[in-house]
């Protein structure tokens, strides 16, 4: 049965890494995943696979240098040093939770909670939760349970709670599922269980921010010097203008981001920034690229 290939472009849709960052591994690492026919390239579902697990560790903080030349088996093994880390110290003391709601009120009679999971305070509702919040130092994460996926409401908690909160919702629109899912918002939908929740929060606390240098290919060092090149003869482009826009745009990337990462921005607004971030980063990894030309 022929296997199915893929054009970068979709490839880069797929990954979440741009074409220009795919083209200029294969110059630099000597990246050979793509067969080629012409000018083209192709790539196979088993490619896509592992430049997923790139793009992860690459979330995570680690360089490229470091992780490109390694194969699947290695990937995944460095994946999972970061995962087993974070239950490691989970399991150092129960996970203290505090829970927000007469349905998972029910849920604590109904099954029983984990060894793991140690329940830290508990209210029937949203007013005995306010009026009683200022205990929730006690608690790692809130559990709190709504009726609809209502986003005011959401970020108001947000504010006023300083541990993470996980929402469990009976009912939300497409729309606000689509919203949630593209913040990595912490939610459940009823019924829910212990282990749902437990996984929700090790999920949450190991989310990595939005890096801002993925695709950097110049230090600053590097690009003090580049900046003093002359025009480059086949575009008649100035280095040291390439370089001032690239730092304008690294600035500019870095203040959406503070945003995007703040939690303490209204939803809405987290989204128009990270998505902002990404553009900005985008753009700043297509002008580094011209001076590689």
């Amino acid at each position: 049965m022929p296997t199915e290939l893929y054009k970068i472009g979709t490839v880069a849709k797929i990954t979440g890494i741009s074409v220009e960052c795919l083209r200029a591994w294969e110059r630099r690492y000597g990246m050979d995943l793509a067969e080629k026919s012409g000018r083209t390239r192709f790539y196979h579902s088993n490619d896509i696979d592992w430049l997923k697990q790139v793009k992860s560790l690459l979330d995570q903080g680690h360089p490229i240098s470091q992780i490109i030349h390694l194969n699947t088996h290695e990937l995944e093994a460095r994946l999972e040093h970061r995962k087993v880390s974070v239950l490691k110290h989970s399991s150092d003391r129960k996970l203290k939770i505090a829970l927000v709601g007469g349905g998972l009120l029910g849920l604590e009679d109904e099954r029983e909670v984990p060894t793991t999971i140690e329940i830290a305070s508990r209210w029937p509702n949203l007013e005995s939760f306010e009026n009683g919040i200022d205990s929730i130092h006690l608690a790692d994460a809130v559990v709190i349970e709504l009726p609809s996926l209502d986003f005011q409401l959401i970020d108001y908690y947000r504010e006023i709670v300083s541990c993470p909160i996980i929402i469990v919702y009976r009912y939300a629109l497409q729309s606000e599922l689509e919203i949630a899912a593209k913040n990595a918002l912490p939610i459940l939908s009823w019924p829910t269980s212990w282990e749902q929740i437990e996984q929700t929060y090790i999920a949450e606390k190991t989310q990595p921010a939005l890096p801002i240098d993925l695709e950097k290919r110049f230090t600053d060092e590097q690009l003090v010097d580049i900046a003093k090149k002359p025009p480059i003869k086949e575009s008649g482009l100035s280095p040291h203008s390439i370089v001032q826009l690239i730092r304008e745009a690294e600035a500019l990337a870095i203040h959406a981001d503070r945003y995007a990462n703040n939690e303490n921005t209204n939803i809405r607004i987290t989204d128009l920034y990270r998505h902002a971030a990404l553009e900005i980063q985008t753009a700043r990894s297509k002008l580094e690229t011209a001076l590689e030309l």
